[in-house]
């Protein structure tokens, strides 16, 4: 079972394990295009109540991930694009996941049907894998909410936001004013989900 996080900073570690992180010639050609450029652009975006000291470099990083993915327009498995900027104003929870990731495929029937019984939440799949891929496995294993592409800079993103070593499946939760309140590196405990999301649902009716 997940552990929960006793207090915003702590990373929850699932008992299920994780995939490990893609190496060799084509995880270094994604990390081609990173993010930083576009963090550095919109660190002027205020996150208020991360509950961290925002002067060490870990807090620094991570807000100028959270920025640098609120502004991020990604590719979406129709072949159009998403703009994660509409979101905003929503509760997120955000899955980086992998149709290579045997715990990522496990678990998307979970995060499916939390979808569906937290419809006021804005849940985004970030594949770190290719659209091909991805239009694939959806054709397969249909979900309701958006799976857009992120590749290597979803990695950068997920490392920054806490999941240091990469693994996959990792998840977190932002409320609707963009505080991170939840994340966990492996496979989801839906139970643990519920407890997490139904405050925010609350609070936002």
């Amino acid at each position: 079972m997940t552990r929960p996080v006793a207090e915003l900073g702590r990373l929850s570690v699932s008992d299920h394990g994780m995939a490990p992180a893609p190496h060799g010639p084509a995880a270094g050609a994604w990390s081609r295009r990173r993010w930083l450029g576009l963090a550095l652009a919109v660190a002027g975006v205020q996150l208020a109540g991360c509950g961290r000291d925002e002067s060490s470099p870990a807090a620094a990083a991570e807000i100028r991930a959270l920025a640098a993915l609120r502004a991020a327009s990604l590719a979406n498995l129709d072949g159009g694009t998403e703009s994660l900027s509409q979101w905003a104003g929503q509760p997120w929870l955000v899955n980086f996941w992998a149709t290579w990731c045997p715990p990522c495929v496990h678990e998307m029937p979970d995060l499916d049907r939390l979808q569906a019984d937290f419809p006021q939440v804005r849940f985004i799949g970030l594949g770190i894998d290719s659209i091909e891929s991805m239009r694939a496995f959806r054709e397969r294993v249909p979900v309701g909410y958006p799976l857009l592409e992120a590749r290597a800079e979803g990695l950068d993103w997920s490392r920054a936001l806490g999941n240091e070593a990469g693994g996959l499946p990792f998840t977190f939760i932002l409320d609707a004013s963009g505080n991170l309140r939840y994340r966990v590196a492996g496979r989801i405990d839906p139970e643990v989900l519920t407890a997490q999301l139904r405050p925010l649902v609350d609070t936002a009716g």
